[in-house]
């Protein structure tokens, strides 16, 4: 990441677009699959997300074909209006994964895809 890019996160300014390849979604969600449909929002609604009060859960699971459904609800302050989204996750393949603190890979880590978004 360049200083640039650190700079526009620490300012909330600029291209959100420049974070694509860095951010994965809040660290605070409680899944991976939830992080792709923030991480989706996020770049949907530009900086402004990052104020709104939101709430993600996952409402589903299919083990089958590891695919889920992620209900988004946030409530845009200044507008005092409520949305409500539902994404489809689902696998889409294994990537490798560096470990920091040693040579070589950590191991495979699950990267999902956004397949559908809708608003409720």
């Amino acid at each position: 990441m360049d200083e640039l890019t650190i700079d526009s996160i620490i300012h909330n300014s600029g291209p959100i677009s420049k974070l694509n390849k860095n951010y994965r979604g809040c660290a605070l969600v409680s899944s991976v699959q939830e992080q792709n449909a923030e991480r989706e929002l996020l770049f949907d609604l530009g900086w402004s997300w990052i104020d709104f009060k939101k709430y993600i859960s996952t409402v589903k699971s299919s083990k089958e074909n590891d695919s889920h459904l992620v209900n988004a609800f946030y409530l845009e302050p200044k507008m005092n209006s409520k949305h409500n989204f539902q994404f489809k996750i689902q696998y889409e393949k294994s990537i490798p994964t560096m470990n920091c603190m040693k040579e070589g890979n950590k191991g495979l880590n699950k990267k999902y895809r956004v397949i559908k978004n809708t608003q409720l």
